[in-house]
Protein backbone atom coordinates (compact mmCIF):
# COMPACT_ATOMS: atom_id res chain seq x y z
CA UNK A 1 0.00 0.00 0.00
CA UNK A 2 1.38 3.54 -1.20
CA UNK A 3 2.48 5.83 1.88
CA UNK A 4 1.07 9.31 1.74
CA UNK A 5 4.01 10.88 0.45
CA UNK A 6 3.99 7.67 -2.37
CA UNK A 7 0.70 8.85 -3.18
CA UNK A 8 1.41 12.29 -3.65
CA UNK A 9 4.28 11.76 -5.55
CA UNK A 10 1.74 9.68 -8.19
CA UNK A 11 -0.55 12.21 -8.14
CA UNK A 12 2.32 14.75 -9.21
CA UNK A 13 3.67 12.49 -11.47
CA UNK A 14 0.59 12.59 -13.64
CA UNK A 15 0.03 16.29 -13.46
CA UNK A 16 3.19 16.74 -14.78
CA UNK A 17 2.47 14.48 -17.71
CA UNK A 18 -0.87 16.21 -18.83
CA UNK A 19 0.64 19.67 -18.31
CA UNK A 20 3.54 18.29 -20.87
CA UNK A 21 1.22 17.09 -23.41
CA UNK A 22 -1.74 19.33 -22.88
CA UNK A 23 0.10 22.63 -24.80
CA UNK A 24 0.68 20.07 -27.88
CA UNK A 25 -3.04 19.53 -27.89
CA UNK A 26 -3.90 22.69 -27.02
CA UNK A 27 -1.89 24.01 -30.28
CA UNK A 28 -3.63 21.71 -32.72
CA UNK A 29 -7.05 22.67 -31.29
CA UNK A 30 -6.63 26.28 -31.58
CA UNK A 31 -3.95 26.79 -34.67
CA UNK A 32 -5.28 29.18 -37.53
CA UNK A 33 -4.79 27.45 -40.66
CA UNK A 34 -2.14 29.01 -42.99
CA UNK A 35 -4.83 28.81 -45.51
CA UNK A 36 -8.13 29.57 -44.20
CA UNK A 37 -11.17 28.44 -46.16
CA UNK A 38 -13.01 31.20 -48.28
CA UNK A 39 -16.72 31.71 -47.12
CA UNK A 40 -19.54 30.71 -49.38
CA UNK A 41 -20.12 34.02 -50.75
CA UNK A 42 -16.89 34.41 -52.13
CA UNK A 43 -17.20 30.79 -53.62
CA UNK A 44 -20.46 31.62 -55.50
CA UNK A 45 -19.19 34.65 -56.60
CA UNK A 46 -15.89 32.77 -57.78
CA UNK A 47 -18.15 30.88 -59.87
CA UNK A 48 -20.08 33.66 -61.01
CA UNK A 49 -17.64 35.24 -62.61
CA UNK A 50 -16.34 32.06 -64.30
CA UNK A 51 -20.22 31.37 -65.51
CA UNK A 52 -20.54 35.09 -66.79
CA UNK A 53 -17.10 34.93 -68.77
CA UNK A 54 -18.04 31.41 -70.42
CA UNK A 55 -21.48 33.74 -71.41
CA UNK A 56 -19.29 36.42 -72.81
CA UNK A 57 -17.87 34.25 -74.93
CA UNK A 58 -20.52 32.31 -76.21
CA UNK A 59 -22.82 35.73 -77.00
CA UNK A 60 -21.40 38.85 -77.15
CA UNK A 61 -22.06 41.27 -74.97
CA UNK A 62 -25.38 42.65 -76.20
CA UNK A 63 -26.88 38.98 -76.68
CA UNK A 64 -25.53 37.92 -73.53
CA UNK A 65 -28.50 37.65 -70.61
CA UNK A 66 -28.70 37.35 -66.61
CA UNK A 67 -30.19 34.03 -67.33
CA UNK A 68 -27.57 32.80 -69.49
CA UNK A 69 -24.84 33.73 -66.71
CA UNK A 70 -27.34 32.13 -63.85
CA UNK A 71 -27.29 29.05 -65.40
CA UNK A 72 -24.28 28.48 -66.34
CA UNK A 73 -22.93 29.52 -62.84
CA UNK A 74 -25.92 26.55 -61.20
CA UNK A 75 -28.07 28.91 -60.03
CA UNK A 76 -31.47 30.81 -60.82
CA UNK A 77 -31.69 34.31 -61.71
CA UNK A 78 -33.09 35.52 -58.33
CA UNK A 79 -30.19 34.35 -56.62
CA UNK A 80 -27.64 35.99 -59.10
CA UNK A 81 -29.20 39.08 -58.30
CA UNK A 82 -27.97 39.19 -54.51
CA UNK A 83 -24.54 39.04 -55.38
CA UNK A 84 -24.67 41.68 -58.75
CA UNK A 85 -26.93 44.39 -59.74
CA UNK A 86 -26.71 44.00 -63.55
CA UNK A 87 -24.57 42.51 -66.38
CA UNK A 88 -22.62 45.72 -66.56
CA UNK A 89 -21.90 45.28 -62.81
CA UNK A 90 -20.85 41.28 -63.11
CA UNK A 91 -18.56 42.47 -66.38
CA UNK A 92 -16.71 45.28 -64.41
CA UNK A 93 -16.40 42.81 -61.49
CA UNK A 94 -14.65 40.70 -64.45
CA UNK A 95 -12.52 43.21 -65.94
CA UNK A 96 -10.87 44.28 -62.38
CA UNK A 97 -10.40 40.34 -61.45
CA UNK A 98 -8.70 39.91 -64.81
CA UNK A 99 -5.75 42.88 -63.80
CA UNK A 100 -5.65 41.59 -60.12
CA UNK A 101 -4.52 38.14 -61.38
CA UNK A 102 -2.44 40.03 -64.50
CA UNK A 103 -0.73 41.77 -61.90
CA UNK A 104 0.21 38.83 -59.76
CA UNK A 105 1.07 36.70 -62.27
CA UNK A 106 3.29 39.40 -63.74
CA UNK A 107 5.08 40.73 -61.13
CA UNK A 108 5.72 36.98 -59.58
CA UNK A 109 7.17 36.45 -63.50
CA UNK A 110 9.54 39.67 -63.52
CA UNK A 111 10.89 38.85 -60.00
CA UNK A 112 12.83 35.75 -61.44
CA UNK A 113 16.23 36.54 -62.92
CA UNK A 114 16.34 36.02 -66.65
CA UNK A 115 17.58 38.00 -70.00
CA UNK A 116 15.53 40.77 -70.62
CA UNK A 117 13.76 39.51 -73.75
CA UNK A 118 12.83 35.76 -71.57
CA UNK A 119 11.82 38.08 -68.79
CA UNK A 120 9.89 40.79 -70.88
CA UNK A 121 8.21 37.22 -73.07
CA UNK A 122 7.25 35.44 -69.60
CA UNK A 123 5.99 38.52 -68.58
CA UNK A 124 3.42 38.89 -71.79
CA UNK A 125 2.27 36.25 -71.37
CA UNK A 126 1.56 36.34 -67.99
CA UNK A 127 -0.06 39.76 -68.61
CA UNK A 128 -2.27 38.31 -71.31
CA UNK A 129 -3.22 35.02 -69.71
CA UNK A 130 -6.63 34.22 -68.53
CA UNK A 131 -9.38 36.57 -69.31
CA UNK A 132 -7.79 38.09 -72.54
CA UNK A 133 -6.92 35.13 -73.94
CA UNK A 134 -10.51 33.98 -73.76
CA UNK A 135 -11.47 36.74 -75.38
CA UNK A 136 -8.95 36.56 -77.57
CA UNK A 137 -10.41 32.94 -78.89
CA UNK A 138 -13.97 34.55 -79.12
CA UNK A 139 -15.68 35.71 -82.31
CA UNK A 140 -16.72 38.45 -79.61
CA UNK A 141 -13.67 39.44 -78.28
CA UNK A 142 -13.72 43.22 -80.07
CA UNK A 143 -17.07 43.57 -78.84
CA UNK A 144 -15.97 42.68 -75.22
CA UNK A 145 -12.83 44.75 -75.17
CA UNK A 146 -15.11 47.71 -76.36
CA UNK A 147 -17.91 47.09 -73.69
CA UNK A 148 -14.69 47.49 -71.09
CA UNK A 149 -13.51 50.33 -72.30
CA UNK A 150 -16.86 52.02 -71.74
CA UNK A 151 -18.25 50.62 -68.62
CA UNK A 152 -14.84 50.09 -66.76
CA UNK A 153 -12.78 52.50 -67.77
CA UNK A 154 -12.27 53.60 -64.00
CA UNK A 155 -10.63 50.28 -63.26
CA UNK A 156 -8.88 49.85 -66.71
CA UNK A 157 -7.21 53.00 -65.63
CA UNK A 158 -6.09 51.90 -62.05
CA UNK A 159 -5.45 47.82 -63.43
CA UNK A 160 -2.80 49.97 -66.02
CA UNK A 161 -1.07 52.21 -63.43
CA UNK A 162 -0.75 48.33 -61.52
CA UNK A 163 0.65 47.10 -64.69
CA UNK A 164 3.04 50.39 -65.37
CA UNK A 165 4.31 50.12 -62.03
CA UNK A 166 5.37 46.94 -61.88
CA UNK A 167 7.32 46.99 -64.84
CA UNK A 168 8.92 50.23 -63.96
CA UNK A 169 10.10 48.30 -60.62
CA UNK A 170 11.11 45.63 -63.19
CA UNK A 171 13.09 48.81 -65.15
CA UNK A 172 15.05 49.71 -61.98
CA UNK A 173 15.98 46.48 -60.62
CA UNK A 174 17.47 45.38 -63.69
CA UNK A 175 19.53 48.68 -64.65
CA UNK A 176 20.63 48.54 -61.00
CA UNK A 177 21.64 44.68 -61.95
CA UNK A 178 23.36 45.78 -65.26
CA UNK A 179 21.55 44.10 -67.47
CA UNK A 180 19.52 46.71 -69.20
CA UNK A 181 20.50 50.71 -70.33
CA UNK A 182 17.57 53.06 -69.92
CA UNK A 183 19.89 56.09 -71.06
CA UNK A 184 19.19 56.18 -75.14
CA UNK A 185 15.27 56.03 -73.67
CA UNK A 186 15.38 58.91 -71.63
CA UNK A 187 16.63 57.66 -68.57
CA UNK A 188 12.87 57.32 -66.99
CA UNK A 189 11.59 53.51 -65.68
CA UNK A 190 8.19 55.03 -65.87
CA UNK A 191 8.16 56.45 -69.16
CA UNK A 192 9.59 53.37 -70.73
CA UNK A 193 7.25 51.34 -69.05
CA UNK A 194 4.52 53.49 -70.31
CA UNK A 195 6.00 52.79 -73.96
CA UNK A 196 6.17 49.07 -73.22
CA UNK A 197 2.32 48.84 -71.66
CA UNK A 198 1.53 50.81 -75.00
CA UNK A 199 2.61 48.56 -77.29
CA UNK A 200 1.45 45.34 -75.41
CA UNK A 201 -2.13 46.49 -76.03
CA UNK A 202 -1.32 47.75 -79.33
CA UNK A 203 -0.44 43.84 -80.07
CA UNK A 204 -3.16 42.59 -78.43
CA UNK A 205 -5.65 43.67 -80.93
CA UNK A 206 -6.39 42.79 -84.10
CA UNK A 207 -5.37 38.85 -83.77
CA UNK A 208 -8.26 36.27 -85.02
CA UNK A 209 -6.68 33.16 -82.76
CA UNK A 210 -4.45 32.49 -80.13
CA UNK A 211 -1.27 31.64 -81.58
CA UNK A 212 -0.78 34.59 -83.82
CA UNK A 213 -1.25 36.80 -80.58
CA UNK A 214 1.07 34.72 -79.00
CA UNK A 215 3.79 34.95 -81.85
CA UNK A 216 2.97 38.53 -82.15
CA UNK A 217 4.15 38.83 -78.37
CA UNK A 218 7.18 37.12 -78.60
CA UNK A 219 8.41 39.11 -81.32
CA UNK A 220 7.47 42.36 -79.29
CA UNK A 221 9.50 40.66 -76.01
CA UNK A 222 12.75 40.19 -78.24
CA UNK A 223 12.70 43.66 -80.01
CA UNK A 224 11.82 45.15 -76.55
CA UNK A 225 14.48 43.25 -74.39
CA UNK A 226 17.13 43.05 -77.43
CA UNK A 227 16.79 47.29 -77.52
CA UNK A 228 16.96 47.87 -73.49
CA UNK A 229 20.13 45.31 -73.37
CA UNK A 230 21.37 47.11 -76.02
Amino acid sequence: MLSSFGVLAKWAESVSLSIDIFPEYCHVSVMEPKNPPRQDGELRQEAILAAALDAFQRHGYRRCSMEDIARLAGMSRAALYLYYRNKDDIFVSLVRRAYDDSAAALEAVLREERLPEEALRAGFKAKTAGVVEALAESPHGPELLERGRVIGQAVMEEGEARIVAIFSDWLVREAAAGRITLAPFGGAPEAVAHTILAALNGVKTGHKDLASLRAALDRLAVMVGRALAA
